[in-house]
């Protein structure tokens, strides 16, 4: 379940580089008005071209990596059953094909990793601190999942958002914790750590005007019921953002993009 989750996540971030052309006219007004940048795959010039503004890398916590040796040889037949997008963009971002090829399928051999499993009862919680700039910095795990393929699929993913400057959406925030857990339904949760308490209510109201336009920009991919009915909820130095999804229609939507049998 976790490891589908994660494919949804890259097949929505290349479903909206695909629409990007059509819906950025309509959204320069809003984007401006906002001031956030909508950031897509292969739409950035700067990607993997440091520049004197760049930010800094993501620190990767010492020992955050799966202690299993990956495949010596790469298996790519997982990856041959997912949607061509998403094969796409695992091919455009080389780690993540690496986890695909030489740790998933290594994990599904060995029956370390049981996807119906996953689905029925489990549970993934990935941290970071951040930077001034939103920066991800000494990211880790911080409820495994069981199998350390998808840990190490979390954290690369956590990587991405320093790859494609997504750094802004955490400014403000001293600690981000993403869970994704699956019981009767499922639970996604985000826990943001507020860097100064008395700037929460303008954090909450940029939240809310990023959620709007992410919204605006997935409005026409199957994708888009997954960002509705997201709870915002402030606590004493903290934002959490939630949303529970009903197990049935998540994996049908899912299952989509996933062949039973790799294609010849």
């Amino acid at each position: 379940m976790i490891f589908l989750c994660a494919a949804a996540v890259l097949w929505e971030a290349d479903t909206l580089r695909h629409s990007y052309n059509r819906l950025v006219s309509d959204l320069n007004r809003e984007l401006g008005r906002y001031r956030v940048l909508l950031v897509t795959p292969r739409l950035n010039a700067n990607v993997g071209n440091p520049t004197a503004d760049a930010a800094p890398q993501a620190v990767r916590k010492r020992g955050s990596k799966p202690l299993v040796k990956p495949l010596a040889t790469p298996d790519p037949r997982l990856l041959r059953r997912l949607d061509p997008q998403l094969q796409e963009f695992a091919a455009d971002n080389r780690e993540i094909e690496e986890i695909f090829t030489r740790e998933i399928v290594r994990d599904v051999d060995a029956k370390v990793l049981d996807i119906s499993r996953l689905f029925e009862k489990g549970s993934l919680q990935v941290g970071f601190e951040t930077d001034a700039m939103g920066s991800p910095v000494r990211s880790r795990i911080e409820v495994p999942s069981g199998a350390p393929s998808i840990d190490h699929l979390a954290l690369e993913i956590v990587r991405l958002v320093e790859k494609y400057r997504l750094a802004w959406v955490f400014r403000g925030f001293s600690h981000v914790a993403l869970l994704i857990r699956t019981g009767e339904d499922v639970e996604l949760k985000l826990t943001c750590t507020l860097r100064d308490k008395l700037a929460k209510e303008d954090i909450v109201k940029r939240i809310q005007g990023t959620l709007m336009i992410v919204r605006i920009a997935a409005a026409q991919s199957d994708a888009a019921f997954l960002l509705q009915d997201i709870d915002i909820t402030a606590e004493e130095g903290k934002v959490t953002l939630s949303r529970t999804l009903s197990k049935e229609p998540l994996a049908l939507f899912l299952m989509r993009y996933w062949q039973s049998e790799a294609p010849e």
